[in-house]
């Protein structure tokens, strides 16, 4: 899955596919999976349960808080590196920005993210088990 972010006034590209945890992994030598397996799970179902946008962003803000920023900041740069394989290592990425807003651009994100782990009917039969 391809979305383009615009970020401090350039369109940044981000791909998202079953590959990314692989990509994570290469580049920074653990399985980012244990730390956002539980959290995914968590996003999906206060979104699949929010009534409205705002409290659809308020669920992944408080589930992404399980998550360390420095985790956050590593699949950001590993969604933006998968799309354009010539941008510079992580510091350098984000040095190269004056602003850098990385929970709304994590928020943009996540049900990229969420859709490239879990097919919508898994999802639905999950969610569905979890609230009875």
């Amino acid at each position: 899955m391809l979305k383009t972010i615009k970020i401090d006034g350039k369109a940044v590209d981000f791909q998202i596919t079953a590959s990314f945890p692989l990509r994570f992994e290469n580049q920074f030598n653990y399985d980012i999976l244990q730390a956002l397996l539980p959290t995914v799970a968590e996003i999906a179902e206060g979104v699949e349960s929010a009534e409205n946008k705002d409290e659809e962003l308020i669920s992944i803000l408080n589930n992404l808080m399980s998550l360390k920023l420095t985790d956050i900041q590593k699949l950001i740069w590993t969604f933006a590196k998968a799309a354009n394989k010539d941008i510079p290592e992580i510091v350098d990425w984000y040095d190269s920005f004056e602003e850098f807003p990385m929970i709304d651009i994590i928020v943009e994100l996540a049900p990229c993210l969420i859709d490239s782990l879990i097919s919508k009917k898994k999802l639905d039969k999950l969610i569905k088990q979890e609230k009875q």
